[in-house]
């Protein structure tokens, strides 16, 4: 599994992800999409380095983000429609930050 590169947990019941994600730190793809039932992302996602896309659509019950996203300095693409994300600052610095890399 040190290898693996995309992760796919579309369409799955999981609440949470672990907050020990034990995901290698290669992992490129994060898609976890229409998981209608995710609540939260924990900060150690910040532990996955390398990645550079994060999808989160469709996840009707995520109402924020993790704070370790703001330290994601590789991600290049957030997916985050249709989800419950009140938090439109959080997204305008996060955009901008990713932009001035």
């Amino acid at each position: 599994m040190e290898n693996l590169s995309k992760l796919s947990l579309e369409e799955t019941t999981i609440k949470k992800l672990p907050s020990s994600l034990g995901f290698p730190v290669s992992l490129l793809s994060l898609d976890i999409e229409n998981c209608k039932n995710l609540v939260y992302l924990p900060d150690t996602i910040s532990e996955l380095k390398s990645l550079l896309i994060l999808n989160v659509s469709g996840c009707l019950k995520l109402h924020s983000f993790s704070k370790g996203l703001k330290e994601m300095k590789s991600l290049e693409e957030l997916i985050a429609n249709d989800t419950a994300i009140e938090e439109p600052c959080f997204l305008i610095f996060f955009l901008f930050f990713i932009l001035n890399i």
